[in-house]
């Protein structure tokens, strides 16, 4: 069984609806013709009832090609609009995420007043950053660190040394230094 996709299938209405449109035309010119040189009342006037519905078929391909430019136009605004869309929900999305991280490291280094002035900082900076076409596809750690520079940040604290693991069966504890027993008296 052969499958088309869509766009290929209203190509293929299109042209087929342009070629009906052209025999309903062809016909419609012979039929006046005829019609204009008919002797006899009784032919001209089947000829003219032979018109009347050759010329409505034409009519009707015609405003069946109209619709179908009409539909496509229109699943084109939706497709760009549901793209609009998207972008928009995936910035705000991102932002949510870049603020939140940027805030966290103001807050940790700032407080009261100047805490507030870091975060306005961060909204002007965000502002700029979201009209740049990769605001969206940039790794998150990689934008946080990036704008935290452009914007004078201080350094994120380091984390905390990870503990030293516990002795366990298959780990020795390190020796003992006897020196660091003995009395400094």
């Amino acid at each position: 069984m052969f499958v088309q996709n869509e766009a290929d299938m209203t190509q293929r209405h299109a042209a087929i609806l342009a070629e009906v449109a052209e025999i309903c035309l062809e016909s419609v010119r012979d039929l006046a013709v005829r019609q204009k040189d008919a002797d006899d009342p009784e032919q001209a006037a089947l000829l003219a009832g032979a018109l009347h519905k050759v010329s409505r078929s034409l009519r009707q391909t015609l405003a069946l090609e109209a619709r179908l430019v009409r539909e496509a136009q229109r699943a084109l605004r939706e497709d760009r609009d549901d793209a609009v869309k998207q972008r928009t929900f995936q910035t705000q999305v991102r932002r949510a995420k870049v603020k939140s991280a940027l805030n966290q490291l103001v807050w940790n280094e700032y407080e009261g007043d100047e805490a507030e002035a870091w975060e306005m900082a961060v909204g002007e900076c965000l502002d700029d950053e979201e009209l740049v076409d990769s605001f969206t596809t940039e790794p998150l750690d990689t934008q946080v660190e990036r704008i935290r520079k452009s914007i004078g940040l201080g350094e994120p604290e380091p984390p905390p040394p990870a503990p030293e693991p516990a002795p366990g069966p298959d780990r020795v504890p390190p020796p003992i230094d006897d020196d660091c027993w003995r009395s400094s008296a």
